[in-house]
């Protein structure tokens, strides 16, 4: 989607009314990657090996 293009969010936000799942999917699959992404222990443990402790 393109920035700054309220035409463009319009139908997207559109899109998910018309198919309610597709919001429902997208948001797990964001969930799950924040998860992935941002574990305290992930971070932690990247944090360590990056200060060599």
């Amino acid at each position: 989607m393109p920035v700054k293009d309220p035409n463009s969010l319009a139908r997207a936000i559109e899109r998910f009314i018309q198919e309610p799942k597709l919001a429902e999917e997208m948001g797990r699959e964001s969930r799950r990657m924040a998860e992935e992404r941002f574990d305290v222990r992930i971070i932690n443990q990247q944090m360590m090996e990056i200060l060599g402790t």
